[in-house]
């Protein structure tokens, strides 16, 4: 007979386990139905609240009527302009006939580009004033003469092509969203003009003596590209979400993120314009416009002159990836795809940090050698800091975490696990303490929320402190546990920094001396403890009030706390398992990050301050989804039951 029901039932039914599960029902249902509940469920509230506020009523108003009688008149006549502009119309006619041409058109452009690059590489090889052959010349071109020739004996159109092939329908429909009637036709036979196309291709191959190969093939998909976006700027919106990491390979890694951020908005405003979008504008979006408004005066009253304004500028541009990501993700669709090019791009930044540990160099400047002999790698993948990526994976890995429990079969399930299991292996070897402690307190909150034995499992994991060391690897009980010793060299140069920042906030408290690298090294100097020299405060809490002073780092106290009100009540009134842990996977990888901030200066990398926006739009993306959803008394999932944090029932 099988003992194990009776010593599962045993231990479920025992009186210690009963005991805790009774004290942990009783204390959720005061937070769901007590104070917390009510002030972290009622964003909506908040927002009605806000709606009636008689200020607020007579400044809706005026623009109101602002709108009624100038702005609509306007955007009617350029939406008109729009449509009917000759420019618009001509580039309009060409990319149809470009989508109706045959494929052999096509292969002749390859043909024509491929040879003339082979045939710069020639002159060059032989002509003794031409200069040094590149043997990109050479392979580019022998890669493209190869593409163009089973072309050129089709007669079928691009659009019969990409309607028929598996993997550019993927990346066309699935991953950019388009809408199959914008591409399919149904002739099977394709037009265009052979000559044009092989007189296009003979000139963009002698333009390879001037420029590299590469670079030119480069431009041309950045052309493919912008019109995608143009055409579908949720798919620009989810594209910088993935390749933000990746921009490190640039020159100008920020510039680039801003770049393809603006002209994302800019294809917004021209669907805004044309009527083929809608912005929505409530509480939490205007605390976020108010505070980089801030961000972007505390850059133009500074102490550190033009390069606080550029650095200003740049922020309040990359903050433009939360607004984006709550008008342009706004259905569950295109939230999976934005919260999908998250973790995928997690993941390879994870794997790129691990194949470093074997074989990347010591940075003895990361790291107290002498207390650390045993750590030869800090790792750093696509940032330059081992702390930066510590910081971007503890966003990420709660999604991966609640994509591991959303696993419907063995196969789903084993693959994510190995994900997260990548990622959690990474964020290791970033030997990054403070990233750990966040991660800690991130996933706790996270599971606070998925389940009411977290808090049962969390008083009996107290006893089960003094076997940690037994638990843990030696090295990474030796790193955990050097938190707050004096004695890592570390640990003393924040001391002596936050020091340091504290002289100065006697006299900066108020005001701030500005934003930026800038502003805060030339006034640190006359503070700073003797040869302790610093970039920032390595706090993000202190070095918000040191920048714009302590209106500032209230401001974006009141940021934060409507912003886990919007994420509890979207938490609370979800009755899908999905929406629900997706949403709690936002909110505790900004949580993780935030405690992380005790002890960094989480934005000091413009990427990970870019996620970090991106992330807490997402969040909100997720709430306004859902209240779409049930104000229209539609829901896209099947309902879910399974979550005990916040079971509020809907109304």
């Amino acid at each position: 007979m099988d003992k194990r029901p009776k010593l599962k039932g045993a231990v479920k039914n025992s009186r210690i386990l009963s005991s805790l599960n009774r004290f942990s029902s009783l204390v959720y249902k005061k937070l769901t139905t007590g104070f917390f509940g009510k002030i972290f469920t009622s964003y909506e509230k908040a927002e009605q609240m806000k709606s009636s506020c008689l200020t607020f009523s007579l400044l809706k108003k005026v623009p109101a009527v602002i709108a009624k009688k100038t702005v609509r008149p306007v955007k009617r006549a350029l939406a008109r302009s729009f449509e009917e502009s000759l420019i618009i119309g001509s580039i309009t006619a060409a990319l149809n006939r470009l989508r109706l041409c045959a494929l052999k058109v096509y292969g002749n452009f390859l043909l024509s580009f491929g040879l003339y690059t082979l045939l710069v590489f020639l002159v060059k090889r032989y002509a003794v004033t031409a200069g040094t052959p590149s043997i990109i010349h050479l392979t580019t071109g022998t890669t493209l003469v190869l593409i163009s020739l089973p072309l050129l004996f089709s007669h079928r159109s691009l659009a019969d092509a990409i309607m028929s092939g598996t993997l550019l329908r993927y990346l066309l429909f699935s991953i950019a969203g388009l809408r199959p009637e914008l591409v399919e036709h149904k002739g099977s036979i394709g037009g265009g003009k052979k000559n044009i196309a092989f007189i296009f291709g003979m000139a963009l191959g002698a333009l390879t003596f001037f420029f590299s190969p590469v670079a030119i093939i480069f431009a041309l998909v950045l052309l493919i590209l912008a019109y995608i976006i143009l055409l579908s700027p949720e798919f620009g919106l989810v594209l910088s979400l993935f390749i933000a990491p990746f921009l490190v390979f640039l020159k100008s890694p920020t510039i680039t993120l801003c770049l393809l951020l603006l002209y994302t908005a800019l294809s917004f405003a021209i669907k805004l314009i044309r009527g083929k979008r809608v912005m929505k504008f409530d509480l939490l979006d205007g605390l976020v416009a108010a505070f980089g408004l801030l961000l972007l005066i505390g850059g133009i009253v500074s102490a550190g002159g033009r390069e606080s304004f550029l650095t200003a500028a740049v922020y309040v541009c990359l903050l433009l990836g939360y607004f984006l990501t709550v008008n342009l993700l706004k259905t569950a669709e295109w939230l999976r795809r934005g919260v999908r090019a998250l973790v995928a791009s997690g993941f390879i930044v994870a794997i790129w940090g691990i194949f470093e540990q074997f074989f990347g160099t010591q940075r003895g400047d990361w790291l107290d050698t002498t207390m650390f002999s045993n750590i030869k790698v800090r790792v750093v993948s696509a940032f330059e800091n081992p702390n930066m990526l510590g910081e971007y994976l503890i966003i990420l890995i709660p999604f991966m975490l609640a994509y591991l429990l959303l696993a419907k079969d063995a196969l789903k399930a084993t693959v994510r696990f190995a994900i997260l299991s990548t990622m959690l292996l990474c964020l290791v070897l970033t030997w990054s303490r403070g990233a750990w402690l966040g991660l800690i307190a991130g996933l706790l909150l996270f599971f606070l929320i998925y389940s009411k034995k977290t808090l049962s499992a969390l008083i009996i994991g107290i006893f089960s402190l003094p076997f940690i060391p037994l638990i843990l690897p030696q090295t990474v009980w030796h790193r955990l546990s050097s938190i707050g010793n004096i004695a890592d060299s570390s640990s003393a140069y924040r001391i002596h920094i936050w020091q340091g920042v504290a002289r100065m906030l006697k006299d900066f408290y108020i005001s701030g001396i500005g934003v930026g690298e800038a502003a805060f090294e030339e006034v640190y100097a006359n503070y700073r403890l003797q040869g302790i020299a610093a970039p920032h405060s390595h706090h993000l809490y202190l070095q918000l009030l040191v920048e714009i002073g302590v209106f500032g780092l209230l401001l974006f106290l009141t940021v934060l706390f409507f912003f886990a009100q919007s994420s509890f009540s979207h938490i609370g009134k979800t009755e899908n398992k999905s929406a629900r842990l997706l949403g709690a996977a936002a909110l505790s990888g900004i949580a993780a990050a935030l405690t992380q901030g005790f002890t960094d200066y989480i934005w000091y990398n413009y990427r990970v301050y870019f996620i970090f926006w991106a992330v807490i739009g997402i969040a909100a993306a997720f709430r306004r989804c859902g209240a779409a959803n049930r104000s229209h008394a539609y829901y896209p999932f099947k309902k879910d039951k399974d979550f005990a944090f916040l079971d509020i029932p809907l109304k």
